[in-house]
């Protein structure tokens, strides 16, 4: 299972990238929490995010349209590459970072089903921004695990805050920070529950007609076999957004034997590659897809 930990503040300077280090080193410094999961850092910083520009409705991408700015292409395809997601994030005048619930919205159907975790940092833990960011990502149907840690600085309005204030974790809340590993490791082991059960007959059906009716298809990614989500086929075919949060009964053949004219059946339809194309849009694949009897 591949997990996003994703540094949320885009300040400089900046504490966020130390906090989020030592978040990965408390995780995988325990062998039985780390166990079958690859944790890869994201820094929204790095993506360069404007406030959202694109031209359409990131609920509308792909059924409707594609983005167009290389920023949000980039920010996409990156954000679609993880089963779940660990926000690490601080905390702003009493609330959430103007830049983390941009980054947030910039997307939609990247996110959809899938478990996250809210870790947040600031002088009394961040726990109104933890609390504001978990509502708004229950709001865009993830999974967000019911433990949420809030990483407090040492002594609230003291030296580590002004450390952290120049990109510094000061030694004292580096301390409290490790003393609070159990409940890291607690929402860990929540988030790594709610990935294993994002299967099939986990997921909320909410589209209509037959797009909510089927069951489950299987698909292969470079890493493995896993269960393939609504949202996941919604990245990689262009279904309509009543599929989106659906999953499915469908046999799906290698894109190369599709060219020699195998069919493909789809909701409410029957025919090539070519045909399916024209159909519902159909683009090249984020995964690879095997053939299948």
């Amino acid at each position: 299972m591949k997990i996003a930990l994703i540094t949320a503040s885009t300040r400089t300077p900046r504490v966020g990238p130390k906090i989020a280090s030592l978040v990965q080193e408390i995780i995988t410094g325990d062998v039985g929490a780390s166990q079958n999961t690859k944790i890869i850092p994201v820094d929204i910083a790095d993506f360069n995010l404007p406030v959202f520009d694109e031209t359409i409705m990131p609920a509308l991408v792909p059924s409707k349209g594609s983005f167009t700015k290389p920023h949000a292409i980039a920010w996409s395809s990156e954000i679609a590459k993880y089963d779940g997601y660990i926000f690490v994030i601080p905390e702003y005048n009493h609330g959430l970072a103007g830049g983390t619930k941009n980054a947030v919205d910039y997307l939609y159907n990247e996110w959809i089903g899938k478990g996250v975790v809210v870790i947040s940092y600031g002088i009394f833990g961040g726990k109104s921004a933890n609390e504001q960011l978990n509502q708004v990502l229950k709001g865009m149907k993830l999974q967000v695990t019911e433990t949420s840690p809030a990483l407090a600085f040492h002594d609230g309005v003291g030296p580590d805050l002004w450390l952290a204030g120049a990109g510094d974790l000061g030694e004292d809340t580096r301390k409290d920070i490790i003393a609070q590993s159990p409940e890291i490791l607690k929402a860990f082991a929540e988030l790594k529950g709610l990935m294993e059960k994002q299967s099939p007959k986990e997921v909320t059906k909410q589209g209509s007609g037959k797009a909510a009716e089927f069951g489950a298809v299987s698909c292969f990614y470079k890493t493995g076999i896993r269960r393939l989500l609504g949202s996941d086929l919604f990245m990689c075919a262009g279904w309509c957004t009543a599929v989106a949060t659906a999953c499915f009964d469908i046999v799906f053949y290698e894109m190369g034997a599709l060219r020699k004219g195998v069919t493909l059946g789809l909701v409410g339809f029957e025919g090539t590659a070519a045909e399916a194309s024209k159909f519902y849009k159909v683009r090249k694949p984020r995964v690879t897809l095997k053939n299948s009897v």
